[in-house]
């Protein structure tokens, strides 16, 4: 090529191993008034050469925008699906735990129903505890009353004996003294 040289980067070389890497490298042409006629007249040449340089570059560039595009639309893809996939395993994590959750709001509703069921039945059974209690009494009363009529009943006929026993005596004391 025109207005270019080699430059040789040695490379370690052992036997069967790499060989030395030679890239062109261009050449600073030096000042502008120094070209010479025959880089002038290979100048038409190389500017053909630059044109199809540009459009292979061009070409080359739009295959790399093209293949990153496609890259990049993978990607895209590719993060819809983890997010889509990360949606439905939060989605299905949080419905395992809300089926725990919602039994234990059932269990926790059925237990403050049988609470309120409970403390109405300990308020109707306080309230009968009361009544029976009052009955006890009320009975408890009676008996001493009984009682208590027993004893004057009991108390009034030992009174009556005694006063039938005097009264035998005195009648058998008249009888007596009448018969003598």
């Amino acid at each position: 090529m025109a207005g270019s040289a080699t430059t040789y980067r040695p490379a370690s070389r052992k036997r069967g191993g790499p060989r030395p890497h030679v890239t062109p490298r261009s050449r600073d042409p030096g000042p502008a008034g120094a070209r010479s006629a025959a880089q002038l007249r290979s100048g038409r040449g190389r500017a053909a050469q630059l044109q199809t340089d540009a459009t292979m570059l061009s070409r080359l560039l739009k295959e790399h925008q093209a293949k990153q595009n496609e890259r990049k639309e993978l990607q895209e893809k590719r993060r819809r699906e983890a997010i889509t996939a990360a949606t439905c395993l939060t989605e299905a994590l949080v419905d395992h735990l809300n089926v725990g959750v919602a039994q234990a709001y059932v269990n926790q509703r059925k237990l403050d129903h049988e609470v309120k069921t409970l403390q109405i039945q300990a308020a109707q059974f306080a309230k009968q505890t009361g009544q029976w209690i009052g009955m006890v009494e009320n009975f408890n009363q009676a008996l001493k009353e009984i009682g208590d009529v027993e004893n004057w009943a009991r108390s009034i006929e030992l009174d009556m004996r005694t006063i039938a026993t005097a009264l035998e005596y005195v009648y058998k004391g008249q009888l007596q003294s009448a018969s003598s």
